[in-house]
């Protein structure tokens, strides 16, 4: 078990982006820890809770997530906002400013793109953030300006390719069945190294690192890694499309294989999934195995 040093007190989460595809699985692993701990979120829509059991709050811009996190009093926040523009970085500072007054865990979803600045190099924990693509670069300002508040406990977490499912929107592996079941060619940058986690399994990690209280750098993935076109062949074939509807494209080459490792330190129980399991877990979900059938 994940060791909680805080003590047992309630654990009160606040997701911003609830209703997306990762805040979906991981308001589902959260609420499976019972009545310790209570989930609320943000949306940019209707303010409907995705998952039930979660409310959301309609916010999108910070005077919006300011009055979300001063509603809810939150013990944790988990950003999972994709907005890489001023907007975003004027939220991620409101939050910043909040949680270092309430001393509320701030959880930030970080990428292992802030890693593609590296070469010739495993992505280690250790490694400060550092990008040379517009996305990476403003996940490591995002960063820096996260670790530059010493009165903000955080836990910072990167992660490359999440693959599955959500019943109420449209994941990267729904769309990419739909395009081979239309017999349509897939082309795929070459050179793309990622380690591939099932959404299932990144948000049971997650989940168990915040209750942990858990602080720092956490790297999530699968123990082995291949490249983009080798394990989109790999996902077609294991849903009986021809693999060679997957064709390479131009070379990329750039490397973004997290290396896992305090996580195992924090929650030594965890199991240790490779990309095989990432896609054994893909056929387990009836609306993947549907929309590969028939749509």
């Amino acid at each position: 078990m994940c060791e909680n040093p805080r003590g047992t007190g309630m654990h009160r989460i606040l997701i911003l982006g609830a209703t997306s595809w990762i805040g979906y699985r991981l308001g589902e692993a959260l609420l499976k820890h019972g009545s310790g701990v209570a989930v609320a979120g943000t949306s940019r829509g209707s303010g409907d809770g995705a998952y039930p059991g979660v409310s959301c709050s309609r916010a999108a811009t910070a005077l919006d997530f300011a009055s979300a996190l001063e509603r809810f009093a939150p013990t944790h926040v988990v950003n999972l906002l994709r907005g890489e523009d001023a907007v975003g970085a004027e939220i991620h500072e409101a939050v910043i400013r909040h949680c270092a007054g309430s001393r509320s865990l701030y959880c930030y979803a970080s990428s292992a793109l802030a890693l593609d600045g590296y070469a010739g190099c495993a992505l280690t924990e250790e490694l400060p953030a550092r990008s040379v693509t517009p996305y990476g670069q403003f996940k490591q300002a995002c960063e820096a300006a996260l670790i530059a508040q010493s009165d903000c406990r955080h836990l910072i977490l990167r992660f490359a390719s999440i693959q599955g499912w959500v019943p109420h929107r449209r994941t990267r592996n729904e769309k990419f069945l739909v395009k081979l079941r239309r017999g349509e060619t897939v082309s795929v940058d070459q050179g793309v190294r990622q380690n591939r986690l099932l959404d299932t399994a990144l948000a049971t990690a997650v989940a168990r690192l915040l209750v942990a209280e858990a602080t720092g750098v956490v790297h999530l993935g699968t123990e082995d890694a291949s490249d983009e076109v080798d394990f989109l062949r790999r996902v077609a074939k294991a849903f009986g499309f021809n693999p060679g509807g997957v064709r390479p494209g131009p070379v990329r080459g750039v490397n973004l294989v997290t290396v896992p490792g305090r996580l195992y330190d924090l929650c030594p129980d965890l199991a240790r999934p490779t990309e095989s399991d990432t896609i054994a877990g893909l056929l387990q979900y009836e609306g993947l195995v549907r929309c590969a059938a028939s749509g």
